[in-house]
Order: structure tokens, then C-alpha cells, then sequence
């Protein structure tokens, strides 16, 4: 692993991605997916606030901005958690530990990814 996933360009992530290492793998890429969507979900609502047009929508962008960048920020992190799991289950020959902790990462980042596909926003 060169560089955290957050920090990396585009370019180099997808070259990492295609790469033969074993990591980032899936769940990394489901991640950086999910968070590019919730960024976007950001953008709409920063363009929306503050426009007068807007102004019976502006406490429910704000609400979803919050929940947007949030998101966005933990998925960075579980992108970078399941490339480290997901080496670790190498490393360790697919001990028992380190294979629940990997389904937990993947887990966790796939429960993120459809909470962000509509369910949490309408609450």
C-alpha cells in the first residue's frame, strides 16, 4: 500500500485496483464509490443553500449536507480499513479472527452504502 486511498489520484487508485497486489480489493472500491456519491449529494446541497428559491428546502439540505460529509468522511475510512483487513486476512492465511473482521469491514461499508441510497436521507 503506497498512499492512504484518500489521498491517492483517480489514476492511481484504479492502477492499484487492476494491479496483481491483493489489495485495495472490493470492498475498498465499493467504498471510494459510495463516498463519491455522498460528495455529490454535498454538492447539490451547497449549491441549494443560500439560494432564495430555495429557502423552504435550506433546513433539509443542511440536514443532508451534514449527513453527506459525514458519510463520505467514514467510507475514506473503511476504504482504507478493508484493504488493511482484507491483507492481514493474507498475511495470517485466513485465520478465523482475521476473517470475521474482514466481513465486518465489508460489512459495515456495504450497511453505509444502502443507508446512503435513500432510506436515512427521507428521515
Amino acid at each position: 500500500m503506497a498512499q492512504e486511498i484518500a489521498k491517492q489520484m483517480v489514476e492511481e487508485f484504479l492502477g492499484d485496483l487492476a494491479s496483481d497486489s491483493p489489495g485495495p480489493g472490493s470492498g475498498s472500491a465499493v467504498a471510494v464509490v459510495a463516498a463519491k456519491a455522498a460528495a455529490l449529494v454535498a454538492k447539490v446541497c451547497r449549491l441549494t443553500i443560500g439560494k432564495s428559491e430555495y429557502v423552504e428546502v435550506e433546513s433539509e439540505m443542511l440536514r443532508i449536507l451534514g449527513y453527506s460529509d459525514a458519510l463520505r468522511a467514514a467510507l475514506l475510512f473503511y476504504a482504507e480499513a478493508d484493504e488493511k483487513v482484507f491483507l492481514e486476512v493474507l498475511a495470517s492465511k485466513g485465520s478465523a479472527a482475521s476473517l470475521r473482521e474482514a466481513a465486518a469491514s465489508v460489512a459495515e461499508i456495504a450497511r453505509m452504502a444502502e443507508e446512503f441510497s435513500g432510506s436515512r436521507l427521507a428521515d
